[in-house]
């Protein structure tokens, strides 16, 4: 495209819109990697599928974005060929992957809450259908070596060639044309439907639950609220990648589908750097709404009550290396050591006393409550 072609104030304010995408990308996506991997309690299936998202964000983060924000600010692309073919395959692979593990992951809750005993999504299916949302999505962005290419007059931009250019036989725009369809319907109309029914389900059942707790509360087995709030949370990131996605797509197929029609190159910017968006707003998103992962944030820059508990917090003594790794031991409230010639009076916590507190039968302390181990 031109510089003359799109707004200056539209420039200046995409390249600063899509410079903020890409810090708040890179470092909460990186975040929730660093949350999941620290706490055992947050490594279930589910987060397994959540990390996926992560990892998908950040590719995109370091292969795309970047450049973007580049040819967006100088309305021109200096990477040639190789790196426009690229960074498209990216986009188009990691944006499948990403639809795959949330098509995964509303089936997952779909089982949970509805059939807990039929069918139980296990780690190592996890990691499996993890790999294969992967394996596909690069099949499925492999197209994009051959219907991408930089244009070497005086636009300079990285496009569709086949939106573009009138040297291709009509052969290969036919094929082009099937090749977008095809993508808009595995990537957003199949998944869509299928991810719109499950939670649609889903919620539907917690809703006839809820009314027998009102009807029969001493034998309502209900859903724990946890597992609630974060289907909420899991559905909000479905829908809102998928409404970020849409002007683009809708943008693609128009100009495909009526050959008289050019979109402005205006649109194609505004439209590219909103689906791009959707890399910073899932890290937001769970940082809103998930407790355990803001507090999983606290402890990862040492800000909570419980912080850097291996150097300060805790005085572990008497203890084998996996019972302090796993916070396992006690001590004396009237330990003192010497410093610098002095006694000095250790600050600890309450020890635990199994006999003392009348649990003799019991290894450690059960909490009353459920804790929700999902992100």
């Amino acid at each position: 495209m031109a510089p003359t072609e799109v707004p200056a104030w539209l420039v200046v304010l995409a390249t600063l819109f899509g410079s903020a995408v890409w810090l708040v990308a890179v470092l909460g996506n990186v975040l929730v990697v660093t949350v999941i991997k620290r706490s055992r309690r947050l490594q279930s299936t589910t987060n397994f599928f959540v990390v996926s998202l992560a990892f998908s964000d950040i590719t995109t983060s370091v292969f795309c974005l970047p450049l973007f924000i580049v040819a967006t600010a100088t309305q021109s692309w200096y990477f040639g060929s190789f790196m426009c073919q690229f960074s498209r395959f990216i986009q188009v692979a990691t944006l499948s992957s990403v639809v795959a593990v949330i098509l995964c992951i509303s089936v997952d809750r779909f089982y949970t809450i509805i059939y807990p005993l039929s069918f139980k999504i296990t780690r190592s299916k996890a990691k499996k259908l993890i790999a294969c949302s992967w394996a596909v999505s690069f099949i499925l962005g492999s197209p994009c070596f051959y219907f991408f290419k930089f244009s070497e007059h005086s636009d300079q931009a990285c496009y569709q060639y086949f939106l573009r250019s009138n040297q291709i036989s009509s052969v290969e725009y036919v094929f082009a044309v099937i090749y977008i369809y095809s993508v808009t319907f595995l990537v957003m109309i199949l998944p869509g439907v299928v991810i719109s029914l499950t939670y649609t389900r889903i919620f539907r059942y917690i809703w006839v639950f809820n009314c027998q707790k009102r009807t029969f509360q001493r034998t309502a087995n209900t859903v724990p609220r946890s597992k609630v709030k974060n289907v909420k949370m899991l559905m909000i990131v479905s829908v809102s990648t998928f409404i970020l996605w849409i002007p683009y797509f809708f943008l693609l197929l128009l100009e495909v589908s009526v050959e008289s029609i050019s979109i402005p190159p205006a649109l194609w910017l505004a439209g590219t750097w909103i689906a791009f968006a959707v890399c910073a707003l899932k890290p937001t998103l769970y940082l809103v709404y998930n407790s355990n992962f803001r507090r999983g944030c606290k402890e990862v820059f040492c800000l909570s009550s419980q912080k850097c508990y291996r150097k300060e917090t805790y005085a572990i003594t008497h203890a084998t290396r996996l019972a302090r790794k796993h916070r396992v031991g006690t001590i004396s409230s009237n330990i003192e050591f010497v410093s610098n010639g002095e006694p000095q009076k250790v600050s600890t916590y309450e020890s635990f006393d199994r006999e003392g507190k009348g649990d003799k039968n019991i290894s450690w302390p059960l909490s009353s409550g459920t804790t929700s181990t999902y992100l």
